[in-house]
């Protein structure tokens, strides 16, 4: 069956967001668009899509920072695992854990938040 999240919270007397803007699929994760927001002092939400059976699902993440060097990666909080993840820059999917339970899932947008 297939799981969703959503935030109820009250960010907004926190946070802005901007606006939700598409990863085409054959760019990577980095300064044109998720890295540039971290090295503009933004955290980002990360939107990405996943399978469950037959059907194709959204999920999001909180993305918090990267790491570069033999291996480019987004760190990421995940709401559905309670978990930090590791996502490859230029597949866009978690590499980390090994074993993530949202097969398939691959970053498609990203969405700049700005902390007050």
């Amino acid at each position: 069956h297939t799981r969703t999240t959503t935030y109820t919270g009250p960010v907004t007397a926190h946070a802005t967001l901007g606006t939700l803007a598409t990863i085409p699929a054959a760019t990577p994760l980095g300064r044109a668009n998720v890295v540039g927001q971290f090295n503009a002092g933004r955290l980002v939400i990360l939107r990405g899509t996943y399978t469950s059976g037959k059907t194709t699902a959204t999920h999001y993440m909180l993305g918090t920072m990267y790491v570069t060097g033999a291996k480019n990666r987004v760190v990421a909080d995940d709401p559905y695992t309670g978990r930090q993840v590791y996502i490859d820059a230029t597949t866009k999917a978690v590499v980390v854990p090994a074993r993530f339970p949202l097969a398939h899932f691959k970053v498609d947008g990203y969405q700049p938040v700005t902390l007050q």
